[in-house]
C-alpha cells in the first residue's frame, strides 16, 4: 500500500485513479487506523455527493452509516 500510495503502479488506468483518491483521503493520517476512517468517511462523503442517492436519503428510503468491520473480534464499530 506504501509504494501504491506514493504513485507507483504506472499504468494502471481506473486503479490509478483510485489510488490518487485514496492518498487524497488519508494524507496526513497519523496512522493506518486513522487513514482507515478517513477513507470511510471520503468514500461516504462521495455517495452522499450523489443526486439520486441524496434524494432517497432525503425521502426516508435510504440510510447512510459508516462501519469498520474488525476481522479478529467479528465486531463492527460505526463512525458518525
Amino acid at each position: 500500500m506504501a509504494s501504491a500510495l506514493a504513485g507507483g503502479g504506472g499504468e494502471g488506468g481506473c486503479l490509478d485513479q483510485v489510488v490518487a483518491e485514496v492518498a487524497g483521503a488519508v494524507q496526513g493520517a497519523a496512522d493506518a487506523a486513522e487513514a482507515e476512517e478517513r477513507n470511510l468517511l471520503h468514500s461516504l462523503s462521495k455517495l452522499r455527493d450523489s443526486a439520486i442517492l441524496r434524494r432517497l436519503h432525503e425521502t426516508g428510503q435510504l440510510e447512510f452509516a459508516a462501519g469498520i468491520y474488525d476481522i479478529r473480534t467479528g465486531l463492527v464499530r460505526f463512525l458518525r
